[in-house]
């Protein structure tokens, strides 16, 4: 149990690095404009959780690219109903159908974009989780 710890953790955090270290690297991307081509938002009816789904399409060098990526990292899903919907809501009202968008792409493979610079908020909170893990796996309680 406790070595499963230990590798879980290391696992996540170095998930969590990886993702710390692409989204750093979105602030040297350049930018395009690009246009919000779908924008609606689901509800689970099991635990009644919303996500949004925005999708958005740009050109680089006069090819046409399509994204769903709003910021790089872990968007973790708060479970109250509450906070699921307010954010689901705000990304919709943010990014509304047909809304003219400046997409943030990697100049080396323009495939990759997002809409927002820099790190999701989630990411420091996932890799705060697994670095917890790690020392219950690091330093057992005797």
């Amino acid at each position: 149990m406790i070595q499963a710890a230990f590798w879980i953790g290391m696992a996540g955090i170095a998930y969590g690095i990886l993702c710390i270290w692409k989204a750093n690297k979105t602030w040297s991307w350049k930018s395009c404009n690009g246009l919000v081509i779908a924008s609606s938002i689901t509800e689970d009816y099991v635990d009644h959780d919303e996500t949004e789904h925005i999708i958005y399409e740009y050109e680089v060098d006069g090819k046409k690219y399509t994204n769903n990526i709003i910021q790089i990292g872990v968007p973790l899903r708060f479970t109250f109903q509450e906070s699921s919907q307010s954010t689901a809501k705000n990304r919709i009202q943010r990014y509304p159908l047909m809304k003219a968008v400046k997409v943030y792409y990697n100049p080396q493979k323009p495939k990759e974009a997002c809409l927002q610079q820099g790190i999701e908020c989630g990411t420091i909170l996932f890799l705060a989780i697994f670095l917890v893990i790690f020392c219950i796996g690091l330093f057992p309680v005797l």
